[in-house]
């Protein structure tokens, strides 16, 4: 939500959980999506979505939140809150190994409120360089989870229009025994 106020606009970009396949809604949107296969009866898939929360929108600005959590700014925004990584976790239904993929389908994507976007980029799964890939070879899964943080940046632009801002992306998560 942007809230106006005081001279500033505060946006506030939170993700909520959708269930289906294991499809995600980031304030980012980012969807996870496991393809049908044989893995689906294998693993399992939980994501808990990127959190940007509510930032005060002083002008244009990049904010990144690093898979390990770690929040940088460049210009504005200003933000009031803690953002927090998106995390996704993959559990084995009876322990099984193989290799395990993570992959967003783009490079961006446009999140929006009343026709008004901002761009969301530089996903990173796993690592602060690990990009929009990441696999998980010879990787043993049981009840014990897999953890994979996710990462991006939000790019605001002044003035930015005040609302809760959605979209979505996806994630494929293949499974190989």
């Amino acid at each position: 939500r942007i809230y106006m106020g005081s001279g500033l606009n505060r946006v506030s970009t939170g993700f909520v959980e959708k269930s289906g396949h294991v499809m995600v809604k980031l304030s980012l949107a980012i969807a996870s999506m496991m393809p049908f296969s044989q893995a689906m009866a294998q693993i399992a898939i939980t994501c808990q979505p990127v959190q940007y929360g509510t930032l005060a929108d002083c002008g244009n600005g990049k904010l990144t939140v690093t898979p390990g959590g770690a929040v940088n700014t460049n210009g504005c925004p200003i933000v009031l809150g803690t953002p927090q990584p998106g995390v996704c976790k993959a559990t084995g239904i009876t322990s099984t190994t193989g290799s395990v993929e993570f992959q967003l389908s783009a490079k961006a994507a446009n999140i929006s409120v009343s026709g008004k976007t901002m761009v969301v980029s530089k996903f990173n799964i796993a690592t602060s360089k690990g990009g929009r890939t990441k696999t998980y070879t010879s990787k043993t899964l049981t009840s014990t989870q897999l953890t994979v943080p996710i990462g991006a940046r939000i790019n605001t632009v002044f003035p930015q229009q005040q609302g809760s801002y959605v979209g979505s992306m996806i994630m494929t998560v293949t499974f190989t025994p």
